[in-house]
């Protein structure tokens, strides 16, 4: 009985920190890819991606919930874990599974403020680029009124050429 239910928490315990670090690793690695962006566009994907994969990240960290006692799901596995195998037998290649829940809670905090600073960093980049795309459109309309008044100005002009041999 107790080795089943050390079991199935161990199985229950290592498939939470696969899909934990998975979720870490892919937020990691799209804030090292979005730094290769270079227009409003590359731009507004990383951070829609980022954005999305941080979602993704909480979704992950749902099971690792904090009670009244101010203690985490992971906390309270890694306690029952090593309760359970003073009472029985334990195998040492589970062991990874209680020290990689601290490294895991490590990783991700460091992960999520640089996914956090990234954002930040896009959502200033975005904004730049926007205000950028505006102030060129009013150039560009400025200068189609400018050759509009240009072209009349000229239109009405007389040149030398324009003057009969008569007058000349």
């Amino acid at each position: 009985m107790i080795m089943l239910k050390l079991v199935e928490i161990i199985k229950w315990f290592i498939g939470l920190l696969r899909d934990y670090r998975c979720a870490i690793e892919n937020l990691a690695q799209a804030i090292d890819g979005s730094l290769e962006a270079a227009d409003a566009e590359e731009f507004s994907e990383h951070l829609d991606n980022l954005e999305r994969l941080s979602e993704k990240l909480e979704a992950a960290a749902s099971a690792v919930s904090v009670d009244a006692h101010g203690e985490d799901s992971l906390s309270r596995e890694v306690i029952s874990i090593q309760n359970l195998r003073f009472m029985g037998s334990f195998e040492t290649r589970n062991e990874y599974a209680i020290s990689d829940a601290a490294e895991i809670k490590t990783l991700r905090d460091r992960t999520v403020t640089r996914a956090k600073e990234r954002i930040d960093e896009l959502e200033c980049a975005v904004r730049g680029c926007e205000q950028f795309e505006s102030s060129l459109a009013e150039c560009q309309a400025w200068c189609n009124h400018v050759q509009l008044i240009l072209s009349c100005r000229v239109a009405n002009d007389v040149s030398a050429l324009d003057v009969p041999h008569e007058y000349k």
